[in-house]
């Protein structure tokens, strides 16, 4: 079964060959809504699986679809504050978890080893920063689970789990808990307000910016830091944010500034690479709704990160070398009508989305090899 509500989440698998896109349902009941899967190569439906709910709510997070290390479990958030985990390779649902009480979809993330997730937590009135919980656990609830709860202040905006620990960005502070002990072992301060975060692909790096307080969801500045040490790599006040893209290899993040609001700060794409700002490439980009396409940003790294895929309002495409200062290399010739984002998993081919639209683009002559559009989301 294809969408037939909008998408609200996207990923893409870590051998770079599979998508999965996951959409709501209309009405924001129990109703189940699909979690589909994609050969990027062919831009074809291979597999998909039913969810209670659809996949998040309205202000649905980044990363509410989320691969494990190797690709075998896909985990997903779905009716407002459930998480689930599917086999890829089976379809086979080995957890669904939930009973937090709470509106608002929780941040998960897989632990290294595949074995295990951990679930953060959006309580207000209690010491609990999450629970780890078995992957293959079944259909549990919380709190009378078997599952071991982390104690701490609540829920953050970043999480990875590497080896025997967990770092959780709480407000500004990456906080580091040893597993085995269950202890905090290390508090580093990093941003104050620091509420907006992306951690790189291995989670060896988080890039955060802060909340400025001005406008609700204005965020700005660039705070690289390494995970493992809380080493702060470099720090750029200056740009405005609505998202982070790292490359593959983790050698270069982007600063994304593409926000629908009027009166908002002025598109671009600021670049980094090692502890060193390499330039910027300018507005205007397509705007996406941050708070019903969280995951949909405009710019994209190659798979070799010599190059970054930009989308122009009106669904454009841009290739732009990205080694050293940026320059543009072309417009691809046919724009891809109402793509408000874009993903580049192989080297032959991109993925250009939007709530309504997936395309897949054939990069070496930017032709499409596959369009599949959606229902639009009712309008209240």
């Amino acid at each position: 079964m294809l969408h037939t509500t909008p998408i609200v989440s996207f990923a893409v698998s870590p051998d770079e060959k599979l998508l999965a896109t996951g959409s709501g349902n209309a009405d924001g009941t129990e109703a189940e809504a699909p979690i589909v899967l994609w050969d990027v190569s062919s831009g074809r439906a291979i597999r998909s699986v039913e969810v209670e709910g659809g996949v998040g709510l309205a202000d649905q997070l980044r990363d509410g679809l989320q691969f494990s290390k190797t690709g075998r479990f896909l985990g997903f958030n779905h009716f407002t504050d459930l998480i689930g985990v599917f086999d890829v390779a089976s379809g086979k649902v080995t957890l669904d978890v939930g009973g937090w009480g709470v509106d608002g979809a929780p941040r998960f993330v897989f632990s290294d080893d595949e074995k295990q997730v951990f679930v953060s937590m959006f309580y207000e009135d209690k010491d609990e920063l999450g629970v780890l919980i078995d992957v293959d656990a079944g259909e549990v609830g919380y709190p009378d689970s078997p599952m071991r709860r982390i104690k701490g202040h609540r829920s953050s905006p970043g999480v990875a789990m590497r080896g025997n620990a967990l770092h959780v960005l709480d407000d500004g502070t990456l906080v580091t808990f040893e597993l085995q002990k269950g202890t905090v072992t290390r508090r580093v301060p990093v941003r104050p307000r620091g509420r907006l975060a992306r951690t790189s692909p291995s989670r060896r790096l988080i890039a955060i910016a802060a909340d400025t307080a001005a406008y609700p969801g204005d965020f700005k500045g660039v705070d690289l830091i390494e995970i493992d040490t809380g080493r702060r790599v470099f720090f750029d006040p200056a740009p405005p944010v609505d998202a982070f893209v790292f490359s593959t290899d983790e050698k270069k993040v982007a600063a994304i500034a593409a926000s629908s609001r009027k009166g908002g700060p002025p598109h671009a794409v600021v670049l980094y690479e090692g502890s060193k700002k390499t330039g910027a490439i300018p507005g205007p980009l397509a705007t996406s709704d941050f708070f019903y396409f969280a995951d949909g940003v405009p710019f994209t790294y190659s798979p070799d990160a010599g190059e970054g895929l930009v989308v122009r309002p009106g669904g454009g495409l841009e290739r732009w070398s990205v080694a050293g200062a940026p320059r543009l290399i072309e417009a691809l010739p046919k724009p891809i009508d109402g793509a408000t984002a874009v993903v580049w998993p192989l080297p032959e081919i991109a993925v250009a989305l939007a709530p309504t639209l997936i395309a897949f683009v054939h990069m070496p002559d930017g032709s499409v090899i596959a369009t599949h559009r959606f229902p639009q989301r009712p309008k209240p």
